[in-house]
């Protein structure tokens, strides 16, 4: 068997796998360090699973799905196109791979008042439909708002 080059990049499904380990580890607010910890590893070494540069071994793996709380098919749902594991399919593929994401869901969460959770939902929504790639009006546009005061609001001057 032929022992494989440094400079090799890792295999796409190595790479599928540690995906999922990092998505699954941000989810639950875990570090690198932390998880390494655990599993009884250098932090270095879940940054190799992760980025997909160390194979996970199978018994690893059980061990990370049982840590992570996860089935063991988790981390290979969608790893080869064409092959139904059964898994969830409602997941937006990178949706979750950005930890920000992950850490305004939980804030999100934290919100007591139902009544300013909503309003926070409607914020974010409403600003995740602007198309902010639009030209912006100029002063002189003479653009009005749906109340009628333009862009500056009610009792701004106009200054040419």
């Amino acid at each position: 068997m032929p022992k494989p080059r440094p400079e090799e990049a890792p295999d796409p499904v190595d790479i599928f796998v540690g995906r999922q380990i990092r998505r699954r580890r941000l989810e639950m607010g875990l570090s690198q360090t932390s998880l390494g910890r655990v599993l009884g590893v250098s932090f270095q070494q879940v940054q190799k699973y992760e980025r997909g540069d160390n194979r996970v071994a199978p018994r690893r793996l059980l061990e990370l799905a049982k840590l992570l709380k996860v089935p063991v098919t988790y981390f290979l749902e969608g790893a080869l196109p064409g092959v139904d594991t059964g898994g969830d399919r409602s997941r937006e593929p990178g949706l979750l791979d950005d930890p920000r994401t992950l850490q305004l869901v939980r804030y999100y969460h934290k919100i007591d008042d139902p009544e300013l959770r909503q309003r926070v939902f409607l914020l974010i929504k409403s600003a995740g439909s602007v198309d902010w790639n639009r030209p912006k009006a100029t002063a002189g546009s003479g653009r009005r708002t749906s109340h009628g005061h333009g862009r500056r609001g009610r009792g701004a001057a106009m200054v040419k």
